[in-house]
């Protein structure tokens, strides 16, 4: 939700030079710049009137630049700098003289995860422009909306199966969806509509095949090589939940093939049963009797105390994974065949 008065002046046509929006809420922060773009360039298409910087790779100079250059044509500029809270000092400091005197023709938005500027910079940019702290809603009527919105606020729609495999792989952190949302749009450039496979491509990235060897590792007592298969997806840019749910999706098919190989089930029926291709089967079921009935459920209940943690906790995500590979390794059965 758009603070009332930010949304009020934007209806109004009231636009600052200067915007900084920063906080845990990438939703609600994307929401605010797409209606930014929509009110400053009504007939839908900005043009050569809309810049996008990134901080994680633009430099100071360059946005400084597009902000003080009108495009041919344009009576208006729009300069949206992403992730603002990876600038260091230096860096931050070189906004100091445009924000005591900003151009009236551009709209100068930094979005920022956290507060980069302050002091005299943080004053000079109050005084020129808006300042806006965007806090994750303490309770949302569901996450499958915050999904659904997540798309729909940027012009996309999500198939049922693309919003169901986000539901069952990101979790409840809102922040973590917003992040994967973005990456997805980016993946999918101009398409509008988002299919499974598009999110599929994402999300799983050099990690289907790392959450099984995870999961075969921790069950064969290996902690180096589990702790540093957990290293490599999180440096891919997978978040500690994510991995977490993939790791409880991966014991929940474990439970469910073993209890139809208990039964003698067929691979082609326990294939059917859980869902998946018969390679990824395959796998399951060659990892299904490292687990009973008994070490099954103290790793359900493991990975509900890790949930819990990631959740409330201030402490490191990886060392929170970290501590759950461990106790995993210590809750194994019997080696693999």
């Amino acid at each position: 939700m758009l603070p009332p008065g930010l949304k009020k002046a934007i209806s109004k046509g009231d636009f600052s030079p200067l915007y900084y929006l920063y906080g845990e809420n990438r939703l609600d922060i994307d929401k605010t710049v797409e209606a930014l773009k929509t009110a400053l360039f009504p007939s839908g298409d900005p043009g050569l009137g809309l810049e996008i910087f990134d901080a994680q790779v633009d430099g100071a100079s360059e946005i400084l630049n597009a902000a003080r250059t009108l495009a041919f044509g344009a009576s208006r500029k729009m300069v949206v700098v992403k992730n603002a809270h990876v600038f260091k000092k230096d860096q931050a400091d070189k906004f100091a003289d445009y924000f005591s005197g900003p151009s009236k023709q551009a709209c100068l938005v930094f979005t920022a995860e956290k507060q980069v500027f302050r002091g005299k910079l943080l004053s000079a940019l109050k005084k020129s422009g808006r300042v806006e702290k965007f806090d994750n809603p303490k309770k949302y009527q569901s996450v499958k909306q915050y999904i659904r919105e997540a798309f729909q606020c940027r012009g996309r729609q999500l198939s049922a199966d693309a919003q169901r495999f986000m539901e069952e792989n990101i979790g409840k952190d809102l922040s973590a969806i917003a992040n994967e949302a973005e990456k997805i749009i980016l993946f999918c450039g101009d398409k509008k509509r988002i299919e499974l496979f598009d999110v599929e491509s994402v999300l799983t990235t050099g990690s289907r095949n790392d959450i099984f060897d995870l999961v075969e590792a921790i069950g064969m007592g290996d902690v180096q090589t589990s702790v540093l298969l957990l290293g490599i997806m999180i440096s891919e840019g997978n978040h500690p939940l994510q991995i977490l749910a993939m790791i409880s999706r991966q014991f929940r098919h474990i439970t469910v093939a073993g209890a139809c190989a208990e039964k003698r089930m067929s691979k082609k029926e326990i294939g059917q049963k859980i869902g998946l291709p018969p390679k990824i089967t395959q796998k399951i079921i060659v990892q299904a009797p490292g687990w009973n009935s008994q070490s099954l459920a103290k790793v359900f209940a493991a990975i509900a105390a890790t949930d819990a943690r990631l959740k409330s906790s201030r402490a490191n995500g990886r060392l929170i994974m970290e501590d759950l590979v461990f106790r995993l390794v210590d809750l194994r059965g019997r080696p693999y065949a």
